[in-house]
């Protein structure tokens, strides 16, 4: 499998900022922003993206939008999560590349104007050699026991209830279920991956043959009991 990550730089509404060190943290102050044509604040280098292990594993894809607080001399003196891809793991990728960028200095006017808030977006995408049509594992839900009051989310893009990363084994086994933070109840996530854990699927094909796969799941309790 090829990594191929795309960098999207978005040159976005710059806020000016004061910084000051306290206490070895960054004190922030943001007047409102003033008229003129602002340019500037888009990353000139970028360390290669470190692709954490665990997101290669399940093949977390996703885009994080960052905020930088970028100065006269084109260092990042702050950055923050502005936009989530919606992966914690990503998320901390993106915020500590951003931390070792360089940026064009911002101006307005053609003037700088000290350090500003710059929005960029980095994209995490996968590409697969050779055949890219690898089936995802297909749920066989008269398979699943376990927990009663728990419903299966058509979508587990969207929706609310516990959201669950997982393998699946080439005997279409689910393994390594991890809990995506949710702000659900720890009864509601254990009794959720216990469901997940009864259940057999079908397992990814690669050429006619089983293969291991990874795949996404939501519960939420069933309101109609």
């Amino acid at each position: 499998m090829n990594m191929k990550s795309i960098l999207a730089l978005a040159l976005a509404l710059f806020i000016p900022a004061a910084v000051h060190a306290q206490n070895q943290e960054i004190v922030v102050q943001q007047p409102p922003p003033l008229p003129g044509k602002y340019a500037g604040g888009t990353p000139v280098s970028c360390p290669q993206p470190a692709w954490p292990r665990e997101a290669l594993r399940y093949e977390l894809e996703g885009t994080t939008t960052t905020e930088v607080l970028v100065g006269d001399d084109g260092k990042p003196y702050g950055q923050r999560v502005y936009k989530s891809s919606g992966w914690d793991i990503l998320d901390e990728a993106t915020l500590s590349m951003m931390a070792s960028c360089r940026f064009i200095p911002i101006t307005r006017d053609g003037q700088p104007v000290g350090a500003h808030w710059s929005k960029v977006a980095f994209k995490w995408t996968l590409e697969q050699e050779g055949n890219p049509s690898v089936s995802r594992p297909v749920l066989i839900r008269e398979s699943c026991a376990g927990a009663e009051g728990l419903v299966l989310v058509d979508n587990p893009a969207s929706g609310r209830g516990v959201l669950l990363r997982f393998l699946v084994s080439p005997e279409g086994k689910p393994f390594g279920i991890k809990v995506v933070k949710d702000g659900t109840s720890t009864e509601l996530q254990e009794a959720a991956v216990r469901k997940l854990e009864s259940c057999k699927f079908l397992p990814s094909v690669n050429r006619g043959a089983p293969v291991p796969g990874n795949a996404f799941a939501r519960y939420q309790a069933d309101l109609s009991r």
